[in-house]
């Protein structure tokens, strides 16, 4: 089976990400986890700049959104940060649950993503070490994580309308999601989902930031297969994150769409 995974996360007045991946399923072992190969097949970043207007690249035409001599340096950076997610496949074993259990192969794709961006000759080395740190912060353990808050989603046990049931909040078993069956129509049935949950943020001095987060949404399954075939998460932030190691205010707010699609 192959599954294509695409969504759009919006920050609102700020900026736009889009990616579509592939998961092919390559066997199941014997305890029924899936052994898949998951690769990105298209990404697109877009971000507003004030006074400026829009910039981004998106790898599926491999244009730039904006040819401003000013601008074009941001569409530069999009290209170097993008086009490596291409280049090389993941793998990951899910659970008959939906539960990722690991993630391998990032390395490899981080690695191209560093090179990209030293290659990079219109960035300061201030601007390169920033970019190449968040950079850094991707590997197999929070790509397993990213892809966990989509899959295990299922309850334990047969449930009816109006059932509630909690998951854990990206495999930290002390924050949880919260699941209801809101509805049945036909073959499909609505899911809603919530959570909220702090994160805590350290400067190099101790100084410690909070972030109180909020989630809402809604899912929608078939409930033949169980197949996730859409998935809206509104997210709203609130309080301080560390920026340039210190201490600021900060709020946020994202509204993420996915879709599944199914091909034997």
């Amino acid at each position: 089976m192959i599954i294509y995974k695409e969504f759009l996360s919006t920050v609102k007045g700020i900026s736009d990400q889009g990616r579509r991946v592939e998961f092919r399923v390559l066997a199941i072992d014997s305890a029924g986890n899936f052994i898949i190969e998951g690769r990105y097949k298209e990404a697109m970043q877009k971000m507003h700049i004030p006074i400026w207007g829009e910039v981004g690249y998106d790898t599926k035409d491999s244009s730039g959104i904006n040819g401003d001599s000013f601008l074009a340096g941001f569409n530069g950076l999009f290209k170097a940060e993008l086009d490596p997610l291409l280049a090389y496949p993941f793998q990951m074993a899910l659970s008959p649950k939906g539960r990722v259990l690991w993630v391998r192969g990032i390395k490899r794709i981080r690695d191209t993503l560093i090179a990209s961006v030293n290659d990079l000759d219109f960035l300061s080395p201030e601007q390169k070490k920033a970019a190449i740190d968040t950079i850094k912060e991707m590997n197999d353990q929070t790509v397993a994580e990213e892809w966990d808050e989509f899959f295990e989603v299922y309850p334990d046990s047969l449930i009816s309308k109006g059932a509630k049931w909690e998951r854990d909040l990206e495999q930290d078993s002390t924050q949880k999601y919260s699941y209801q069956l809101s509805d049945i129509h036909q073959d499909s049935l609505k899911i809603g989902l919530s959570a909220s949950y702090l994160v805590k943020g350290l400067t190099q001095n101790g100084d410690e930031a909070k972030m109180n987060m909020s989630i809402s949404g809604n899912m929608v399954i078939d409930q033949k297969t169980g197949n996730i075939l859409w998935k809206m998460i509104h997210q709203d932030a609130k309080g301080t994150e560390v920026i340039n190691d210190k201490v600021k205010p900060a709020t946020e707010n994202k509204t993420t769409n996915e879709t599944m699609h199914f091909l034997k």
